[in-house]
């Protein structure tokens, strides 16, 4: 889980890798939380502090969570 100060810099750097990769995501597709694509762009481990394994959440704009 992330803390919410994680989501202005996400966002930003969302808008970043939707330009430089011809996405066209806007309005949802640019917030907090990340959808697979965004999340494997961005290497996050996958291993959380309590040792449970996390991952992507998917939303329009995005390829979603894995198995979708």
């Amino acid at each position: 889980m992330s803390g919410s100060g994680d989501a202005a810099p996400y966002e930003a750097w969302q808008r970043k890798y939707s330009t430089e990769h011809h996405k066209g995501w806007s309005a949802a597709a640019l917030k907090w939380p990340p959808g697979k694509e965004s999340w494997d762009a961005l290497q996050v481990p996958n291993v959380s502090a309590a040792g449970d394994r996390e991952g992507p959440r998917g939303r329009a704009g995005d390829a979603g969570p894995p198995g979708r």
